[in-house]
């Protein structure tokens, strides 16, 4: 048997197999022209199953399959097992169906969709779509704009660089923005979201998400949920952010030009204080309400003033109350037009 295998594996080097199996008979041993369209199926075994250089069909069958479509615009398919299934060059469909499988696109506009199973699936340089399904999968984008979803499962979605848009689906799902101006949504769950660098649009949806913005100038949507969403850039250039609770209890990380509403329920809005110097650039709250909303600075240097201290430095102006920080920021509280109680200004040492 391994005397067989090595000489298949040569003769495939050599381009004058396209289907080698792990049994004593090839599934496919006539040669081939090399720009021929053809139509290859795998055999009851694990098979190794080579495309050429045109629009190839290629199928496994039993056993966990081996598939490279090679040049030409390909349609690659698994079965039942846990298969890998490579594009190559051009512009290639991929399914995994049933097992753990695993996709790789090329650098062309594939699109690749998984199974019932926990399925990887990877993009390439192109602007490729790809769809996990049911099961908790892991898809990496790559290089190009692409269009990814998770479906139902606990599922792992990496856009890597451009403008990407990644939806997770039912499942706690986590969604990786990486470079460009992403979309990112994470449905039904608890969701964590990074937008990475770029102007991103996130959307948390329901449950209880954690949106975190990254570089750029983002809109964060919480959603339904008690969510927390982090706007303030975590390099200090702080750009000017969106940021919107939306139902439930939630807590708004907000950092100077960023403009931040509660929505439905108990809130807190979180501002940073200390010895970084101040912006000129004013952190704006939409919707303060006295009734349930608190605000909560946390102050990075040593001997942080309590609450009272930040509430003798309310002003009215005709936009609403603005408190000022320790360090010249200001924090505007949009439509109030009495200052606020010192009790719902809290005070925490980092």
């Amino acid at each position: 048997m391994l005397g067989m295998m090595v000489l298949g594996s040569a003769l495939l080097a050599f381009g004058l197999f396209e289907v080698f199996s792990d049994d004593d008979d090839a599934a496919e041993d006539e040669p081939r022209a090399p720009e021929t369209d053809e139509t290859l199926q795998g055999t009851g075994s694990a098979d190794l199953i080579f495309g050429r250089g045109g629009d190839d069909v290629i199928s496994g069958f039993g056993g966990e399959d081996t598939l490279l479509g090679n040049l030409g615009d390909d349609s690659l398919s698994g079965n039942a097992d846990a298969d890998m299934i490579v594009g190559g060059l051009g512009d290639d469909v991929l399914a995994g169906n049933a097992g753990a499988d695993e996709l790789i696109g090329g650098p062309g506009q594939d699109s690749l969709s998984g199974g019932p199973d926990d399925d990887t699936l990877v993009g390439g340089l192109g602007d490729d779509t790809l769809e996990g399904n049911p099961g908790d999968d892991l898809l990496v984008g790559n290089g190009g704009p692409d269009q990814m979803s998770g479906g139902a499962g606990n599922d792992i979605l990496d856009g890597g660089a451009r403008a990407d848009t990644l939806s997770g689906g039912p499942g706690d799902d986590i969604l990786i923005g990486g470079s460009g101006d992403d979309d990112l949504e994470g449905g039904k769950g608890r969701d964590e979201l990074n937008g990475g660098s770029g102007d991103d649009l996130m959307r948390g949806g329901r449950g209880a998400d954690t949106l975190f913005g990254g570089n750029g100038q983002d809109t964060l949507l919480g959603g339904a949920g008690d969510d927390l969403l982090i706007a303030r850039e975590p390099n200090g250039a702080q750009q000017a952010d969106i940021v919107q609770g939306g139902a439930g209890n939630d807590e708004l990380v907000l950092g100077a030009g960023d403009s931040g509403t509660g929505g439905a329920g108990e809130d807190g809005f979180i501002v940073q204080d200390g010895d970084e110097p101040a912006t000129g650039r004013t952190i704006r709250v939409e919707d303060f309400d006295t009734a349930e909303d608190m605000l909560l600075v946390v102050y990075e240097s040593d001997g942080a003033p309590d609450g009272t201290a930040y509430a003798d430095r309310q002003v009215i102006t005709p936009e609403g109350v603005e408190v000022t920080l320790s360090n010249g920021e200001t924090v505007l509280l949009a439509g109030l037009t009495a200052p606020i109680d010192p009790g719902l200004i809290q005070v925490a040492q980092a």
